[in-house]
């Protein structure tokens, strides 16, 4: 979530008048008991900016399925109002119906808004940054991953956007060759100053407790990690693996491995609260984030400050932060043979998994004393230099 700043405190943070703003998200908006929730990270984004402008419409896909992460209300934000867009799927005259219902839905609001804040990459955000050019609508982006596929219409939207907010130095060296107005954003992480606690004493044996938080899915690389604890396995260490996020086949997931490396498996559906994730990060021995693309991930944030060895790729802005053997090991992507080896060298090395652990708590410990501004007090600020009508 966002860093609870009280924007109240500050005179030059005042409320900004006369303004309606429209929040394109490129996740889904969940539909749960007849209500609309969202992401609890997102849900303190949305309320700390609706705090700070008149009216906050933020706008997504509606997710077909239920996201255990979606735990904010986001009729009980003050100053937010949301829009579920039908998804354009389907076959026949559905999918042509809810293509055309989105549009419409979304065309409205981009009209009756005096800016408009896009999340990217995601169809929506193409789509609506193509309409704000048209129309002459002011825009601002938060880049925030990579697009895989590549949008076509990527270079255009960055050009004119009016400022760029980055998720690490990878993504903001790209926006920089587009847009002036360039800035890393502050991580809407729940990590506080109290979570940062030392290392555990490296384990003398096994088993080995391995751990990955994120979503249960292809793209984050779990299969890779699933085949690499395969090798291990086959090798004789003994280990155990848990793996913490949203996964839509659990049972599918477990048939990929042998049945006795199933056995050291253990799936737990996302945890929506922060403070019960932290146990599982204190009794693992080491993290291992194998993901295909990103923008830089939290989880990373969190195992360092929970003193945790990083075994991790270098996509998206990781390499901004994480450096190979000082705070991490850099794995490849989709190596299954590479991942495997890498945790035999951390688990047989005290000196290295000491090295990396010392290096991540001073890594994290500097990063938090930067994060001076919340991402929502980012956006206000460059919508207050916009000048009228954004202005009190």
């Amino acid at each position: 979530m966002s860093r609870n700043i009280n924007v109240t405190e500050n005179p030059a943070l005042a409320p900004i008048r006369k303004l309606k703003i429209l929040c394109i998200g490129n996740g889904g908006i969940v539909y749960r008991d007849n209500q609309l929730w969202t992401h609890r990270c997102l849900g303190g984004f949305l309320a700390e900016l609706g705090g700070m402008v008149d009216e906050v419409c933020f706008c997504a896909w509606l997710d077909p399925n239920d996201d255990p992460l979606a735990q904010t209300f986001l009729h009980d934000i003050q100053g937010v109002r949301a829009l579920a867009l039908p998804r354009f799927a389907g076959t026949g005259a559905r999918k042509l119906v809810n293509g055309v219902l989105s549009f419409v839905m979304l065309a409205r609001e981009v009209f009756r808004s005096q800016f408009v804040y896009l999340y990217w990459p995601g169809g929506i955000a193409s789509m609506t940054a193509r309409l704000c050019r048209v129309i002459g609508k002011p825009y601002g982006i938060y880049f925030r991953g990579e697009q895989i596929p590549s949008d076509p219409t990527f270079e255009s939207a960055f050009r004119h956007a009016r400022f760029v907010l980055t998720t690490g130095q990878f993504l903001n060296n790209i926006a920089k060759k587009y847009c002036r107005d360039v800035e890393n954003v502050t991580p809407m992480t729940p990590l506080l100053d109290r979570h940062i606690l030392p290392p555990h004493p490296p384990r003398q044996s096994g088993p080995w407790h391995l751990l990955y938080v994120g979503r249960l899915e292809e793209r984050k690389g779990v299969q890779d990690l699933l085949a690499a604890v395969s090798l291990l396995e086959e090798r004789g260490l003994p280990f155990t693996l848990t793996m913490i996020g949203h996964c839509y086949d659990a049972p599918a997931l477990l048939r990929s491995v042998s049945p006795a490396v199933a056995q050291r498996i253990k799936l737990i559906d996302a945890i929506s609260d922060f403070e019960e994730l932290i146990p599982y990060f204190r009794a693992a021995d080491t993290f291992v984030f194998p993901s295909h693309d990103e923008g830089f991930p939290r989880v990373l944030y969190e195992a360092m400050a929970f003193g945790l060895p990083i075994i991790t790729t270098f996509v998206g802005s990781i390499p901004s932060v994480m450096e190979d053997r000082l705070n991490c090991l850099r794995i490849e992507v989709r190596n299954a043979k590479d991942i495997a080896e890498k945790l035999l060298q951390l688990i047989s090395d005290e000196k290295l998994q000491a090295r990396l652990t010392q290096e991540g708590h001073q890594c994290i410990t500097t990063l938090m004393k930067t994060w001076k501004r919340s991402h929502s007090i980012q956006v206000a600020e460059r919508l207050r230099d916009l000048g009228s009508p954004y202005s009190s």
